[in-house]
């Protein structure tokens, strides 16, 4: 191995970052108190340490904490989401050509179930969505489909593996225009960079806390505007969520309604730290570091024969995705791995509505991170690595 790297690179931040000694510390310190109080107890004595991981998470997002939910999971987070909707048959859910392929199939369930229609948002041939053509399908659809209703918009941030995010303030005025929630896909986005749902201008919002804040996995965060939503409630409550009142239910006023309270309260304490810890990485400058470090990776894999990188059309990301020209990614990611390099890839059916993506084909993924690893070391040695294949 090189001599300047005794520990692995781990180039996979996308998948899965890597957590801190003290995201563990406090996974482990509330394990330990759980062994010694049980786990209802323990979980009283840390109500302002959860109510902390709310904040933190609120202040990533510029918004209040009460419009913040824990969950175990982004997947959790969207299917909370869609349990908030009364479908009925020939209901429309538009979603960007990116969305992520789980989040698609959930949509393809409810599609057999209830009869609705999910379809893609026109796009561009570089496979970005078609502003204008997306204006004249709303428009028509009102002229001649006056009772179908578009229940929702979805429009994935950052796509898991393409290196291009998705412009969204047009999508969401076109959205609201016609009086139709935008829910937002932030998880390859929330911790990549600095994020603001009034910008977003956004009805709903979720992300993994595995990711780019390199929380624990087992968490995510759902977000709720409550100007917007607060008339929405999933289905599943329980004793701590919901509750009879003159023989009527109801529900809590805030974000809360979409939580489940049987959950691991370590792993919220967990993603709390790494939350705290992404606002000082944030207010250090991380995003731009981030971005300049993709961009360094982009350019030099470009220079090495053999490899191909798809040609970007918008806002590069973090995340670099190429292929080599006769090796496949798994042998390639393997034999990367005998180096002690762990990289990811990003199958094609991943995103299976995105053009570009089913032309390149199952492809590698790098997601570096600034605090993982010496960068400019990292770099060098894994350049070294991918030239000699």
């Amino acid at each position: 191995m090189h001599r300047q790297f005794e520990q692995p690179v781990y180039l996979n931040t996308a998948a899965a970052g890597l957590q801190s000694p003290q995201v563990l510390q406090a996974i482990q310190a509330h394990l330990r108190l759980e062994s010694e109080c049980g786990g209802y107890v323990a979980a009283e004595k840390v109500q302002l340490k959860l109510a902390q991981c709310r904040e933190s998470l609120s202040r990533l997002l510029n918004c209040s904490p009460s419009e913040i939910a824990l969950t175990d999971s982004a997947s959790r987070a969207w299917q909370r989401i869609l349990d908030c909707f009364d479908f009925q048959r020939d209901d429309i859910v538009l979603v960007s050509p990116t969305i992520w392929g789980g989040n698609y199939f959930t949509l393809l369930q409810l599609e057999r179930r209830f009869g609705i229609q999910v379809q893609c948002m026109p796009t561009e041939p570089d496979g970005n969505v078609d502003l204008d053509r997306l204006k004249q399908q709303l428009q028509q659809q009102v002229r001649q489909q006056p009772k179908l209703r578009v229940r929702f918009m979805e429009l994935t941030l950052a796509p898991s593996g393409w290196d291009a995010w998705q412009a969204t303030g047009d999508i969401a005025q076109l959205a609201h225009a016609h009086s139709i929630p935008l829910v937002v896909d932030a998880s390859q986005a929330l911790g990549q960079r600095e994020l603001d749902v009034n910008d977003l201008d956004c009805d709903f919002l979720f992300a993994s806390g595995r990711k780019w804040l390199a929380g624990p996995r087992g968490t995510g965060v759902l977000y709720a505007r409550q100007s917007s939503t607060s008339h929405l409630c999933p289905l599943g409550l329980d004793q701590h969520t919901g509750f009879l009142k003159n023989d009527e239910l109801h529900w809590l006023p805030d974000a809360r309604r979409f939580e489940l309270s049987e959950s691991s309260v370590a792993l919220r304490l967990g993603l709390g730290e790494a939350a705290k810890q992404t606002l000082s990485r944030q207010q250090a400058g991380e995003s731009v570091l981030l971005k300049k470090l993709a961009a360094d990776y982009r350019q030099l894999i470009s220079e090495i024969p053999g490899f191909e990188l798809p040609d970007l059309s918008g806002e590069p990301g973090a995340i670099v995705t190429f292929r080599h020209a006769v090796q496949s990614p798994v042998a390639v990611r393997d034999f990367l791995r005998q180096h002690h390099i762990e990289v990811g890839i990003h199958p094609r059916t991943y995103m299976p509505l995105h053009a570009p993506t089913q032309r390149l084909g199952d492809c590698l993924r790098v997601s570096p991170s600034t605090c993982t690893h010496n960068a400019t070391g990292a770099l060098r040695y894994f350049l070294e690595k991918l030239a000699s294949l």
